[in-house]
C-alpha cells in the first residue's frame, strides 16, 4: 500500500486515481464505432481469396491463377495477413473477419497507448492513442495494412529509445522480416530507423563505431525482406503498384478537410507548439522522425495512419509531465484496459452476426450470379472485382483491385470503357463478357442498355446486372 508521507492527502487524490482509469476503459468502446459495420472494402475480398489459395497450394509468387486477362507474374508478399484473414472468414463468415478487425483495432489502441505509456501518465497516454487511432481511421479495415500500423509504433518506440540509450535494437531484424511478410509499407520500419540514425550523426551523440551498428540494424532490416519466402522478388514489390497508383483514390494526396487527417496534422502542430516552448535546441533526431510523420501525412491518403502513428510517440516524448503524488496503480491500469478490451470484443461478437452477415457489395444479386455457369465473363467495375473473385468464384471478371497483375494500358482502357468513352463497345466484344455488373449512375449502363443489345437483370446497392441478349 503507497501512503503519502506529507501531510494529509491532497484533495481529489481519490478522483485522480480512479478517473483515468474510467476514461481508459472507455476508450475501446468508443474505439467499436470503427469496426461495427458490414466488410466493404474491395480489396478484402481478394485477400480473402488469396488466402484461401496460399491454404491450399501454399506457393507464394508464379502466374495469376484467378484472371484470364492479367499479365503479369502475381506475388503473395502480404501472405501472413492473408493467411489471418482466410481463417476468420472459414471459422466466423464475414462476421469473423469484421471480429477480427475489431480485435486489431483494439490492439492498436493497445499498442500505441503502452508505447506512450514510456514516457507519459495513464491519462495522456490514453489521449495520445485515441488521436493516434482516429488518425488512422480511414485506413482501418480487414486488410493486411493493419499489420503496418501495429508494428510501426513499436518501431518508432524502439528507435526512440535508442536515440535515448544509443543502443543497437537487433530485434528489430527479425521484426522487419514478419513486417515483410505482410504488408508492403514495412519500408516505413527502414524510414524510421534511417533518420534516427541520421539525427544522431547530425547531433555527434554516436561515434562511427556506434553507427555503423545501428546503420547495420537498418541494412539488415532491409535484407531481411529478402528471405521470406518470395525471395528477393518481394523486394520489388512496390514498384510493381507504383505505376498504377493515379488510379486508385487511396493513393491520391489526402483532403486536409478529412477527420483523420485533421486529427493527424493536430499531432503534428502539438509537436511544433510543445517545441517552441523549449529552450534547449530540438534533437535531430526529434526533427528528422517529426519530417517522416510530416511526410507520411501529406504524401498519400493511405499514409495518413503512418503519420499519426509516428507523430503520437514523438509527441509522448516531449508531453509536460508534472510530478503527481497520486498515480493509479500498475495493476489496476491493466486489469481497467483488459477488462475494457475483453468486454468490448465480446460486445462486438455478439453484434456482428447480425451487423455484418452480408457485405457492402450487391449480395442481393447473389442468387442471380449463382447460376451463371462457370467461366462466364463479367464485365465489372474494378471495386467488384475482388468480391467476384472470393463470392463467386467460378466467373471469370475482367478487372479486381489487385492492379499490379494487369497492364497499365488494359487498366486505362478498362477506366474510359466505364465512362462510355471511345471504342467501349469494341472493348466489352474483346473481352468475350456475356454479363455486365456495373454502377447504375456509370455512363458505360446507359450506354449497353441504348445499344439494344443488353438487358437489366436486377439492381442491388448501386449496381446493376446486365446480360447480352441472345
Amino acid at each position: 500500500m503507497s501512503t503519502v508521507h506529507d501531510g494529509d492527502p491532497p484533495k481529489g487524490s481519490n478522483r485522480d486515481r480512479w478517473l483515468p482509469l474510467v476514461l481508459l476503459a472507455l476508450v475501446p468502446f468508443v474505439l467499436l464505432r470503427l469496426g461495427l459495420h458490414p466488410v466493404g472494402d474491395p480489396d478484402t475480398f481478394w485477400h480473402l481469396r488469396a488466402g484461401d489459395h496460399l491454404w491450399g497450394t501454399w506457393q507464394f509468387s508464379g502466374p495469376d491463377p484467378f484472371s484470364r486477362f492479367s499479365t503479369r507474374t502475381w506475388v503473395l508478399h502480404e501472405w501472413l495477413p492473408e493467411l489471418a484473414l482466410a481463417a476468420a472468414a472459414a471459422v466466423g463468415g464475414l462476421p469473423g473477419v469484421a471480429w477480427l478487425a475489431c480485435a486489431l483495432i483494439a490492439l492498436l489502441f493497445v499498442t500505441v497507448y503502452a508505447v506512450c505509456r514510456t514516457w507519459v501518465p495513464v491519462l495522456p497516454a490514453a489521449i495520445l492513442a485515441t488521436a493516434a487511432v482516429f488518425g488512422s481511421a480511414a485506413s482501418l479495415t480487414p486488410r493486411p495494412q493493419l499489420a503496418t500500423f501495429l508494428l510501426l509504433p513499436v518501431v518508432v518506440w524502439a528507435w526512440l529509445r535508442t536515440a535515448q540509450d544509443l543502443r543497437a535494437r537487433w530485434w528489430l531484424v527479425p521484426l522487419s522480416w514478419v513486417w515483410a511478410c505482410s504488408h508492403g509499407l514495412w519500408v516505413a520500419g527502414l524510414a524510421t530507423g534511417a533518420a534516427v540514425t541520421a539525427g544522431l550523426l547530425l547531433d555527434r551523440r554516436v561515434s562511427v563505431r556506434g553507427a555503423a551498428r545501428l546503420v547495420a540494424v537498418v541494412v539488415l532490416s532491409f535484407a531481411a525482406g529478402a528471405v521470406t519466402p518470395v525471395g528477393p522478388e518481394l523486394l520489388l514489390a512496390p514498384f510493381r503498384v507504383g505505376e498504377s497508383t493515379s488510379l486508385i483514390s487511396e493513393w491520391n494526396p489526402p483532403s486536409l478537410t478529412s477527420p483523420p487527417v485533421a486529427v493527424t496534422l493536430a499531432l503534428v502542430a502539438a509537436v511544433v507548439v510543445l517545441w517552441a516552448r523549449r529552450t534547449r535546441p530540438v534533437p535531430w533526431t526529434h526533427v528528422l522522425l517529426f519530417a517522416t510523420a510530416v511526410g507520411w501525412t501529406l504524401l498519400y491518403s493511405r499514409t495518413v495512419a503512418l503519420g499519426a502513428l509516428t507523430a503520437a510517440p514523438l509527441l509522448a516524448t516531449l508531453w509536460p509531465v508534472q510530478r503527481e503524488d497520486v498515480q493509479p496503480s500498475r495493476r489496476a491500469e491493466l486489469v481497467s484496459l483488459g477488462a475494457a478490451v475483453v468486454a468490448s470484443l465480446t460486445l462486438a461478437g455478439l453484434v456482428l452476426p447480425s451487423v455484418a452477415a452480408q457485405p457492402l457489395q450487391p449480395h442481393g444479386l447473389d442468387q442471380q450470379l449463382d447460376r451463371l455457369p462457370r467461366g462466364t465473363v463479367v464485365y465489372d467495375e474494378y471495386s467488384l472485382g475482388g468480391w467476384l473473385l472470393w463470392r463467386h468464384p467460378q466467373l471469370a471478371p475482367v478487372i479486381d483491385p489487385r492492379v499490379e497483375v494487369f497492364d497499365l494500358a488494359y487498366v486505362q482502357r478498362h477506366v474510359a470503357t466505364l465512362a462510355a468513352g471511345p471504342g467501349w463497345d469494341t472493348a466489352i466484344a474483346d473481352s468475350g463478357a456475356t454479363y455486365a455488373l456495373v454502377p447504375d449512375a456509370a455512363p458505360l449502363s446507359a450506354a449497353l442498355l441504348r445499344s439494344g443489345e443488353w438487358t437489366a437483370l436486377g439492381t442491388d446497392a448501386g449496381y446493376v446486372l446486365l446480360a447480352r441478349n441472345g
